[in-house]
C-alpha cells in the first residue's frame, strides 16, 4: 500500500525499507534536498520525453512535489499553465526560494 503513498515523495520506499530493516525511521529529506530532487526529475522528464511533452507530464508530479506547501495551490494552478520548460524551472526556482533560504540562515 506504498504506492500512492510515494506520489510526490520517492524516498518514502527507501524510509519504509530502513524501518523494517532497523526499525529507525529516517527523516523526510529538507525542503532543500525535494527541490534538487523535483528539479534532477523535471530535467530528466524533458530529456526522456522531449519538451511539450515532458512539460505536460511532470505537471501532476510537480503537484505531488509541492502539495501541502504554503501557496502550492496557486502556484499548481500557474504552474500548469506554462508550457516553456525554462519559465517552469524559474518559477520552482521561485516557488522554493523562501524554504530555501530559510533552511540555509
Amino acid at each position: 500500500m506504498i504506492g500512492r503513498g510515494a506520489y510526490g515523495r520517492p524516498w518514502l520506499l527507501g524510509q519504509v525499507m530502513e524501518w523494517f530493516r532497523t526499525g529507525r525511521r529516517l527523516p523526510d529529506p529538507s525542503t532543500e534536498e525535494q527541490y534538487h530532487l523535483i528539479i534532477e526529475h523535471y530535467q530528466a522528464m524533458l530529456t526522456l520525453y522531449g519538451k511539450e511533452t515532458g512539460v505536460n507530464l511532470a505537471r501532476k508530479h510537480i503537484g505531488w512535489y509541492t502539495r501541502g506547501l504554503h501557496g502550492s495551490a496557486e502556484f499548481r494552478n500557474r504552474v500548469n499553465q506554462q508550457a516553456d520548460p525554462q519559465v517552469v524551472l524559474a518559477m520552482l526556482a521561485e516557488f522554493y526560494a523562501p524554504w530555501r533560504t530559510r533552511q540555509a540562515a
